[in-house]
C-alpha cells in the first residue's frame, strides 16, 4: 500500500518542509506469502504516481536495485530488488523505467 505517501504529505504540510522518502518497496516473493513480481511492479508504478502527484514529497528511494544473493530471514527480505540476484530485470524494473520516462 502507498498509504505512507499520504502520511508523508501530511507531515510535510504540518512542518512546512518537503519530505524525501528514503526507502520504500515491495518484495517479489515468496509466492507462498502472497508476494509476486506483478504485485511488485504495480507497487513501483503506484508509488511513483503517488509521489509525483503530492507536492510535499520531493523524492523517493526504491529499495533495492538487485535481490540479495545471500539468504536472510524473513525470506521476502531477499526479494526487494527490481532485478534478480543474477541481474535479470523483473517487471518492476520496466515499471520503474516507464514511470521515470513520464516525469516532466
Amino acid at each position: 500500500s502507498v498509504d505512507v505517501f499520504d502520511q508523508a504529505q501530511k507531515f510535510a504540510k504540518e512542518n512546512g518542509m518537503p519530505v524525501i522518502i528514503s526507502e520504500t518497496g515491495y518484495p517479489s516473493g515468496p509466492r507462498l506469502l502472497g508476494y509476486t513480481e506483478e504485485k511488485q511492479a504495480q507497487y513501483v508504478k503506484k508509488a511513483f504516481e503517488k509521489a509525483f502527484a503530492l507536492d510535499g514529497i520531493n523524492g523517493i528511494g526504491i529499495w533495492r536495485y538487485r535481490d540479495s544473493s545471500w539468504r536472510s530471514f524473513p525470506p521476502q527480505e531477499n526479494r526487494f530488488g527490481l532485478k534478480d540476484s543474477k541481474g535479470r530485470s523483473k517487471p518492476a524494473w520496466d515499471a520503474l523505467k516507464e514511470s521515470v520516462s513520464k516525469l516532466n
